[in-house]
C-alpha cells in the first residue's frame, strides 16, 4: 500500500512516491492525458477505456482510472441514481473479468474515506 503524504499537490506526492522530480512527473501525466483524450476522440468504438485502453495500462493503474471516472460521475450526476451507476460499475467490472480479477486493488482502497459531503463516513470499497 501507499503511504499518504504531507503534500496537497498531487504531482509532488506523486513524485514523491515514484522518486522523480516534479517536473518529470508533470510532462509524463501532461503526454499521457493528451494523448488518452487523443485516442478516445479519434477511436472508432464507444467505449475506449474498456476495448484498449485497459490493455494499454497496468491493471493497477487501469482499475485506479475507472474507478475515478465512476466517482466523477456519481458526484456530478443529477439524472441518475447513484446505486443505478454503481451497479453498472460491477457489472462491468463482471464483464471484464470478475471480482477475483479486480478484488486485489480493493484492498488497497478499504481505508479510504469517501467525503461525508457526498453521504458517506465509511469505504466505499470496505
Amino acid at each position: 500500500m501507499i503511504d499518504e503524504l504531507e503534500t496537497d499537490d498531487i504531482l509532488e506526492a506523486v513524485a514523491q512516491q515514484a522518486g522523480m522530480q516534479r517536473q518529470d512527473v508533470s510532462l509524463v501525466a501532461d503526454l499521457l492525458f493528451r494523448e488518452m483524450h487523443k485516442r478516445q476522440y479519434e477511436t472508432e468504438t464507444d467505449d475506449y477505456l474498456c476495448s484498449r485502453l485497459r490493455f494499454d495500462l497496468s491493471e493497477f493503474a487501469w482499475i485506479h482510472l475507472y474507478q475515478f471516472l465512476v466517482l466523477c460521475q456519481l458526484r456530478s450526476s443529477h439524472t441518475r441514481d447513484a446505486e443505478d451507476l454503481i451497479g453498472n460499475s460491477i457489472v462491468q467490472l463482471q464483464y471484464l473479468g470478475g471480482k477475483s480479477q479486480w478484488r486485489k486493488y480493493f484492498i488497497e482502497m478499504t481505508n479510504w474515506k469517501m467525503s461525508s459531503k457526498y453521504g458517506r463516513d465509511t469505504g466505499l470499497y470496505s
